[in-house]
């Protein structure tokens, strides 16, 4: 019976794109230990795996993207170029509303602080732990903000349209004659 922290590792290890000899010795298990954990992480002999083939190459590539797939495992699962790969995983964050958080990310005066706080949590795995039950309700509540956003500017471009429109319709009902109602 393999252990859950051991489960997790290998999982971690496969994600990343390692060979089943480099986790063995990682890991310190067996490839007996390591091909049903691939087959279940990768959905290889599977219905699923039969399922992508029927599906576009944007499609497959965002389906192992959502599975926490390691791009160059992706490169290679779906034979696909890498540039090509790395321009769908950019879609793929900016659909999902990640692009936000890399470009945070990516600001280099945010760069300093993230360091920062990674080694602070480094140091405190506890609160670490503690975040990582609370990234997905963060995640969800930027998303939330976010789509408020949009729907806010949508409703004022709305309302900026409708005024034009009236403007128009009452133009129009002047040259017309027509009483207003």
């Amino acid at each position: 019976m393999i252990t859950k922290e051991k489960y997790d590792l290998i999982v971690k290890l496969l994600k990343e794109g390692r060979t089943n000899r480099e986790i063995c010795k990682i890991a310190r298990c067996s490839p007996n230990e390591i091909t049903p954990i691939r087959k279940t992480i990768f959905d290889e002999n599977t219905v699923t795996d039969v399922d992508m083939k029927g599906k576009s190459i944007c499609a497959q590539v965002f389906d192992l993207l959502e599975k926490e797939i390691s791009l160059s495992q992706i490169v290679i699962k779906v034979d696909i170029d890498p540039e090509e790969a790395m321009k769908l995983q950019e879609k793929y964050l900016c659909v999902s509303k990640r692009d936000k958080i890399v470009n945070l990310l990516n600001d280099q005066k945010s760069m300093d602080l993230t360091i920062d706080i990674l080694e602070f949590l480094k140091a405190n795995p506890d609160l670490l732990n503690k975040i990582k039950g609370f990234k997905d309700l963060q995640l969800l509540v930027w998303n939330l903000m976010i789509d408020r956003k949009e729907i806010e500017n949508d409703i004022k471009v709305d309302k900026t349209l409708l005024k034009h429109f009236d403007k128009q319709i009452e133009n129009r009902r002047e040259e017309l004659g027509l009483e207003k109602f």
